[in-house]
């Protein structure tokens, strides 16, 4: 998926190529031109059905996915189709649901925290105001935050790993994975550091 030499000769109707992007989103794709092929997909469905309803969800999934807001899929006519950013509730309900539908999975599975106190440590050694999300989700909020305030370090915990995995591939797609820096951990293991 990473290929430089990538070559899209595919068509999907509108909706299946936003459920691949968003897919690939959630399972932490950076590559750019799979995501750009993608959307132009949506974007020539959208054309043919501008007020379809499967077709305006189809742009909220690809603003859901991070999909660069100055791609003409987002010049959508129809006034039902206002959801062009990462951050509208809209998007956030989207990663909402998918995340959720991960939990009961991940309960399940006995997997390993991350190293939170010497993270944190090295956090607190950069002498820069520091942000704390609890229980991060997608990562929404952090990268908010980080987006908002460059001078600050945001540390965001979140216990399911899916969550984490795709939030750091977003930090790292919006260029904020140097402020933004998420961890699979307890919140309760944290403080008392």
């Amino acid at each position: 998926l990473n290929s430089p030499n990538f070559q899209p000769s595919f068509h999907l109707p509108g909706r299946r190529a936003a459920d691949t992007a968003f897919h690939l989103a959630m399972a932490g794709c950076e590559d750019e031109a799979i995501y750009n092929a993608l959307a132009d997909c949506v974007a020539s469905e959208l054309e043919k059905c501008p007020e379809k309803l499967s077709t305006l969800q189809a742009v909220e999934r690809l603003a859901a996915a991070n999909i660069n807001t100055t791609h003409p899929v987002f010049d959508c006519p129809s006034p039902k189709c206002n959801t062009r950013d990462f951050f509208h509730p809209r998007a956030q309900l989207w990663r909402f649901r998918y995340s959720t539908s991960k939990q009961a999975r991940e309960r399940r599975q006995n997997q390993e925290y991350d190293d939170a106190e010497m993270t944190l440590r090295a956090l607190l050694q950069k002498r820069r105001p520091l942000i704390i999300d609890l229980g991060a989700g997608m990562g929404a909020s952090a990268l908010g935050f980080a987006k908002s305030f460059p001078d600050y370090q945001v540390l965001a915990l979140e216990p399911l790993a899916s969550c984490v995995r795709q939030a750091r591939a977003m930090a790292r797609r919006l260029g904020l994975e140097e402020n933004c820096v998420f961890l699979r951990e307890e919140a309760d293991h944290v403080l008392p550091i």
